[in-house]
Parts: structure tokens; sequence; C-alpha cells
């Protein structure tokens, strides 16, 4: 086709890197019922063979005109689409998607018999993973459905408060009349992400002629992607912003710009963005609404429902968090990154180990406290409770990273899972040079401060050398291993610096997928292998470990060379098989364990353990525990409830219960 011609519609799309779907895209494009469109494909510096398939299909078809620039990024692409393009009206598709055929015959049908500035209309989410179509959002349709003017062609003016709400911000399930797009000078902000914010909303902000069309057409292509520029979502509404001010009808839409903004940002940042972008994200985020007066929810026409909640979310977590990052911004190093990785099974007993790490904190000091999870776990929200003014605690869900990861774990310790593997992320997800792992099974008797400022020099990592047994060490020596550097991996401190400087995540999972050796302790050996010879060796009062105590308390008490008492340790590590919450033992360091836990957010639920068929003679380590008079009472209204429960319950289900009243009813006797 001659680029004198003007077709009725013109087709921008931008490509980058994306060989692998172009083809299928590329197909529905040119065998579209509507014949007279002109497809202007702008190569964006691909590097994977992307541009050879564009040359092909333009030698292939006379309607395409190819373009090549080097990298600038999506909106930069899409700007410079709209200077070539001559048809009556744009649309502007991703390479990446595949779209029904008769999609811009409908939709241009639809322009020319509305005389419309913009048609938008559904689309299908294609599930990448499952390679299937799944239905657009049931909550911008709700919205549709109750908030869409009903007559057939509307203007902003007639949907002010739900304006930006009546569909995304997307701009390839749209066609928009070129006329109207040039005389307004709307643009694409020049980002790498959330660049069509300004372009879609200004359109339907200043478009008097506006109609929807209920079909399907764009298969959305939904793949699994980490958000690396979180920040540039906020810049884009910033963008918009500044465009509603300038255009003198912020007044107007105010409602609907305040409720995308929010809702955008909590979609893009709060959930699927790594560290440290994800504060740096927050923290522009909550200068933002503290600059629009909503620092709360009382707004309540702002957000509504789900959204309201994640709000009140973010206002709960984030907002401490950012007066904490201020006053400590100028001071990094009076900040501890302290991490803990836990699943449903662990998660009231992380709960006490972040407990006594909160009773022995500096308030001078900032504890920045990190849960990583990849199940959904109902108790976590609990934590953000703890959050004060020196003490943050985030939960992170890993699960983006961690699904497509096989964990090989040792059958013969049943206690230890899957979750443990989760430590080898911290250099990935954090900024900080220096970050303390914790397992959840343990509790802390000092400040952790003395801990993180160790000097790990040009050590990978510090810990606490563990105690094997004879057949454990005898195998490790023969791998050339030295025994006096191989540490447990319960306690951790991580030279993050260098972990990410010579790629040690990336040798670690190779070692995982193609071990060396037939490893048993699962990445407690892979750790020690890779970083072997760079492991700084700490003091053992960092890291009691109550399993090498049961065990062989003679030769563990030559190895620490102290008195194996809990006062001669910072750290009691509860780790092995044989746990103090549930199981009784008659050592000195169950008492010091269960003094935390009263004090834990998830006390109660340690009454509620059902001994196992092995163990039913077995109580949980409790007699040696006072418990105050509120305390006392919380245990007696739990009796009353569970009392409940077994009179009107049968068979196996009422065994249960009455083994659990016998639990309850031994605490609270005890304490007379």
């Amino acid at each position: 086709m001659s680029r004198k011609h003007s077709p009725v519609l013109s087709v921008v799309v931008p490509v980058f890197n994306v060989r692998n779907y172009l083809v299928q895209s590329l197909e529905t494009i040119i065998a579209q019922t509507l014949k007279d469109i002109e497809i202007i494909l702008i190569d964006d510096g691909s590097t994977d063979g992307s541009l050879q398939i564009l040359r092909k299909y333009e030698k292939k078809d006379n309607r395409i005109h190819v373009y090549t620039q080097k990298n600038k990024g999506p909106g930069y692409t899409r700007n410079k689409g709209i200077s070539l393009t001559r048809g009556e009206y744009i649309c502007f598709l991703d390479a990446d998607d595949f779209f029904e055929l008769d999609m811009l015959e409908c939709m241009y049908n639809r322009a020319k018999d509305r005389k419309a500035d913009i048609v938008f209309s559904d689309f299908y989410i294609f599930d990448e993973m499952k390679q299937e179509d799944q239905p657009s959002s049931r909550e911008v349709n709700a919205i549709r459905e109750k908030y869409m003017p009903k007559t057939s062609t509307f203007s902003s003016l007639d949907c002010v408060e739900y304006l930006y709400q009546i569909d995304t911000s997307a701009v390839w399930n749209k066609i928009y009349r070129r006329k109207f797009i040039i005389d307004n000078n709307i643009h694409f902000a020049e980002l790498t992400r959330a660049e069509d914010v300004l372009f879609t909303l200004g359109a339907l902000t200043l478009a008097k002629s506006i109609t929807y069309l209920d079909k399907p057409f764009v298969h959305y292509r939904f793949k699994d992607k980490t958000n690396k520029h979180p920040q540039e979502v906020i810049w884009a509404h910033d963008q918009l912003l500044n465009f509603l001010y300038t255009k003198k009808v912020y007044p107007f839409y105010r409602k609907t710009y305040l409720k995308q903004f929010i809702t955008s940002v909590l979609y893009f940042e709060l959930e699927d963005c790594p560290f440290p972008e994800r504060h740096f994200a927050s923290d522009l985020f909550y200068s933002r609404i503290k600059k629009f007066g909503i620092q709360n929810t009382e707004e309540g026409d702002i957000l509504e429902g789900h959204w309201y909640n994640c709000f009140n979310d973010f206002l709960d977590l984030y907002i401490p968090a950012f007066k904490l990052r201020k006053l400590y911004s100028s001071s990094s190093d009076r900040i501890v990154p302290i991490v803990f990785a836990t699943d449903d099974n662990y998660t009231a007993i992380t709960g006490v180990a972040i407990q006594s790490i909160i009773m022995h904190a500096n308030p001078s000091w900032f504890y920045d406290i990190y849960i990583l999870y990849s199940e959904e776990i109902s108790k976590l929200k609990v934590f953000r409770i703890l959050n004060s003014n020196n003490i943050r605690i985030t939960v992170v869900n890993v699960n983006k990273i961690t699904k497509s990861k096989e964990f090989p774990l040792d059958e013969n310790l049943r206690h230890i899972t899957k979750e443990t593997y989760y430590r080898l992320f911290i250099p990935e997800l954090f900024s900080y040079k220096k970050v303390i792992y914790l397992d959840g099974d343990l509790i802390t008797q000092v400040d952790l401060i003395k801990l993180y400022n160790i000097n790990l020099g040009d050590a990978l990592l510090a810990g606490v050398p563990d105690m094997l047994t004879e057949k454990e060490e005898l195998e490790r020596e023969k791998w050339g291993w030295k025994i006096s550097k191989y540490v447990n991996a319960g306690v951790l401190v991580f030279n993050n610096y260098l972990w990410k400087k010579e790629n040690i995540v990336e040798k670690c999972w190779e070692e995982v997928e193609h071990p060396s050796y037939s490893y048993t302790l699962n990445d407690q050996d892979i750790i020690n292998f890779v970083c072997k010879n760079r492991i700084l060796t700490l003091n053992c009062k960092w890291n009691f470990l109550y399993a090498a105590y049961r065990s062989n308390p003679q030769r563990y008490r030559f190895i620490c060379q102290r008195n194996l008492i809990p006062q001669k340790f910072s750290i009691l590590h509860y780790n092995g098989g044989w746990k103090v919450w549930k199981y009784s033992s008659k050592n000195i360091f169950g008492p010091v364990w269960w003094n935390y836990a009263r004090l834990s957010l998830f006390y109660e639920s340690f009454f509620l353990h059902i001994p196992s068929k092995e163990t039913t003679q077995k109580t949980v380590e409790i007699s040696q525990v006072k418990l105050s008079d509120e305390e006392l009472y919380k245990i007696m209204k739990l009796y009353i409830k569970e009392s409940f429960k077994y009179l009107f319950s049968i068979g196996e289900r009422r065994r249960q219960y009455r083994l659990r009243l016998k639990l309850i009813s031994s605490k609270i006797f005890s304490n007379k």
C-alpha cells in the first residue's frame, strides 16, 4: 500500500523481544476482515530476532511498514507511531497479544455509526501458564454495569466520578479518532511502565463521544512479570494529574483520578514488585496521598469494598515505615534487616521469635523484619499489630520466584520444609549490604545489633559451626570439607553485596539442580558447599543448638566451651525434630521458650495442639510457666468455647475436643 493512501484505520505495534509470540500476533492482524488498514510495526531495538520476522512480513503484505530505532521504550515508540499514521482512526496493539479477526471491522463500524471519538471493548485474559482464556476483570465489569451511562454514546462529563473505572487504562482494546488525538495533543508518557495511563485516561477525559462494544476481541497475554520499575506507575499518574490541571478539569475528575491512582499503585506495587523498589514506590505513594489529604480512609466515597481494605492495609503497614525510614535515612547503619521464612504450620512459632526480638530491641535503632512465604497464610496479616516506632514487619510472597523451582528434601528430616530454601533468595530480594537470616524456631535473648555489626570482610556469610553426627562428619570430610567451618543455617548473616557481585544465588541454584554430592541436609549443605573457605564462624553463643544439646550434651559442652545454661547464649535455637511446644522435656530450656511464647500473638494456639498416636502420653511443656490474671482469663474463655464444641460433637471429633480440653484444663489448674 502506498504511503500516500489514507486508510480508514492505522494499526501501531511496538515490537521489543517478542519473537515467541510475534508470528501469532501478526497473523491475526493481517487476517483482519477490515482490509483498508495500514500496519505500522516499530522495532524498538530487539535483540532476539524479532526484526527479521518483521522484515519477512513486510515483504508479504504491502500494508505493513517496518521502522527501527534504538531501544527507547513503548511510550516513545507509540508516540512515533502516531506521527507516522494516516488513518481516520488509530489503534495500538501489543505484539505479544492476538486478536479476533473481526475486531477492527466491528470497532470501526461502531465508531462510524456513532461518530465516536473513542470505541472500547471487552477482552480476554489469556493465561500463559494454562494456555486458556479467562474473562476480564469482574470488578471492572461490575462498575461498568452499575455506573456507565446506558446511552449508546456518552461523554466524559456523563460519568465523571467513575470515568477511569469503567475500563482499564490499557490502550490495546480501544480505537481513537486520529484528528481528536492530534487536535488535543494527547500523547504517551515516555516510561517503560504504565506509559498508556496518560494517553488512555487523558483521551477519555476530553472525549465528547465514547461508545462501548460489549464483545471481547483482544486476547491479552498475561505473563508472570515482576515489576522492575514500580515508581513509574506513580510517575505516570503524576503526568495525568498535570494533564488534568493543564486542561483545567481536575476538580471535575478528582474522585475518579484518586480511585484510579490508589488502586493502580496498590495493584502494581504492594504485591508484585521486588525490594528495595517496593520501599521506594511506597514512599512515593505515601507522599502523594499525603499531598491529596487522604491519609486515612474517612473519605469513604473515594474507595470501597476490596480496595478500601487494601488501602487500610497500606496505611497500617507502610505509613509507620515511611516515617521511620525518613528518621533513619541519614544513618543507614542504624537499621537491622532480619528475614524469616515460614509456612502455615510455623507462623505461630515465628511469632514467638519475633516477639523475642521486639523485647530486646534498642529503641534508637530500626528493625526491618521480613517474613517470606509462598502459600496463603491467614495469620500473617496479624503481624502488622506489632509494628511500632522502630519495628516494621513486612510479609513477602515469594511465590513468583519459587513456583518454578524444585526443592529436594530428605524424607528423614520431616521437620524441615521447602521454606528453608527461601533464604537463598535473600540477596536477590533485598538491597541491604548485610541481612540477618533466622529460622522461626528460635528466640533471641539479646539485642541483635551486635550480631549485625560483625565485620564480614570478604566472607560470603557468617554462622555458628554445626554439631554433626559422626556419620555426617565422615561423609563431608570425604568431600574435602572442613568440619570446623561447616555452619548451621538457622542463624546466618548474609554478605548481600558479595552474593550479588559474584552471582552466588545462581551458583546455589545450579547446585540444587545438579548437586555435586549426595546432600542429606538440604540447602544447608548447598550453602556450605558454595560458600566454603569464605565462611566466617561465629561464637556458639549466637546459635545454641537444641538438637545437639539433647543428643550429646557432654560433646556439645566441649564444643561450646561453656556451661549449657540459657543465660550463656544470645540465641536459643530449638532445631531438630523434638520441639518444646509439642512435647514435654525435663530440661531448663523449655520454660525459657514458653516465657516468650506467652507474650506472643498466638499464645492460645499452642494449647490446641493434639498429640499424635505415638505421643498421646506427652503434654505441652507449660507446667513451669505461670500466667498473669489476664492470661488466665483468656485461657478460661478458650476452655468454655472448646467445652461447647465438645458437647455438640460426636465420634472422633469428640475425642479430639476432649484431648484439647484436657490440655487447657491442665494449664488452668497448674496456676492455682
